[in-house]
């Protein structure tokens, strides 16, 4: 059986005040022209189909074309979950009459011991599907009772112990889900807990031929055969030196696995340009990329209107040098550091206690939708 394994659409995304949906409907033809080329069986989508929890009409309208064409044009099974950017009641919708088509979603967590099964000339091949977790939700869906601190680790545990459940012995199988496996490397995109706190190690997943994660945006792999796909684009300034591309997957009759990775050329690339405002000006060619501009010494009005000539899609300008007073190592560097990161300081610094999840939740979105000019 062969699959293509990819996550984190993050459909109606914005790049700070640009959308990027224009850029999504480009790499999303290029993705169906992939699927065109590699006879494949089936597509797997481990979360973050879109990036809010009420996504805007053109996004969906995208998955929906999408999906067409997968579906019905190719006669395809599409297998996804729900990320934490999702709505898990939102996506869950008609899930139990497209389970007698193709399209198979998951978006709730008591769903998890009801595989997808899957059938090659070897036989069946068995598709755990996921969602996002966070341990209350965990500890309420499987009523689980302890007094004890009940972890992401913990969650996972129990998750994948009721998945396999209904897994027959030396059956083939893969698993689809959306977490932070312990190895995989953050970037500015995805949501964090402070302290490594969301980990899960990726133990939990040995037993499957095959784990297909979503979350991180990096494209990762190790030798359990427990891969992030990544991102379809770029989506944040701190991705700008990744690659990004879809995995695809074949497994043979005896479970063993080869992947290949088919890279993704983005209608504009997302870029960081560091230096002094006339160097860059006198030696950067002109560009339609998406353009960070990071510059050292003093920028004058007119290289910055020189600048955004140069490129029309500049979205950032901003100083090297940037410091960030009172961290508990002195001064320490901004370039990078999110604005709910800043918020989280000064909430920290104003308040002494530290945002809860269900605070934290609320602030990013509202962040990202200030950002977004919404």
């Amino acid at each position: 059986m062969r699959f293509i394994h990819t996550a984190d659409w993050h459909l109606g995304k914005y790049l700070k005040s640009r959308s990027l949906i224009e850029d999504q409907r480009y790499i999303l033809d290029q993705f169906l022209e992939i699927v065109d080329t590699q006879n494949v069986d089936a597509i797997l989508i481990a979360g973050d189909i879109y990036d809010r929890n009420i996504p805007p009409e053109d996004a969906v309208n995208l998955f929906d074309h999408v999906l067409n064409e997968l579906i019905i044009k190719h006669d395809l099974h599409v297998l996804c979950i729900a990320g934490n950017h999702d709505s898990e009641g939102r996506l869950n919708f008609g899930s139990k009459l497209f389970d007698n088509t193709n399209f198979h979603i998951r978006a709730k967590l008591t769903e998890v011991a009801d595989p997808v099964v899957l059938k090659d000339s070897f036989g069946e091949v068995y598709f755990s599907l996921i969602p996002y977790f966070d341990p209350p939700k965990v500890k309420t869906a499987f009523d689980v009772d302890t007094d004890e601190d009940f972890t992401y680790n913990d969650a996972a545990a129990v998750l994948v112990k009721a998945a396999r459940s209904t897994i027959p012995t030396n059956a083939r199988s893969i698993a689809v889900s959306h977490a932070f496996i312990a190895g995989g490397v953050e970037s500015g995109s995805e949501k964090k807990l402070p302290g490594g706190a969301g980990q899960v190690s990726p133990h939990h997943f040995k037993d499957f031929n095959y784990t297909a994660l979503g979350h991180l945006h990096g494209s990762t792999l190790n030798d359990r055969n427990i891969r992030y796909s990544g991102s379809l684009l770029k989506y944040s300034f701190d991705e700008w030196k990744q690659s990004k591309s879809i995995t695809l997957v074949d497994i043979d009759g005896e479970g063993n696995i080869i992947t290949q990775i088919l890279p993704l050329n983005p209608l504009h690339d997302v870029r960081v340009i560091k230096g002094k405002a006339v160097d860059i000006l006198n030696n950067e060619a002109d560009s339609d990329d998406y353009i960070s501009v990071q510059y050292e010494g003093v920028m004058i009005n007119s290289h910055n209107a020189l600048l955004r000539k140069k490129f029309p899609n500049l979205l950032e300008i901003k100083p090297v040098d940037r410091v960030l007073a009172g961290s508990s190592n002195g001064a320490k560097s901004i370039e990078n550091v999110s604005h709910i990161d800043l918020f989280k300081k000064f909430f920290k610094d104003t308040t002494g206690e530290s945002l809860s999840d269900e605070e934290l939740s609320v602030m990013t979105d509202l962040i990202e939708d200030i950002e977004r000019g919404l």
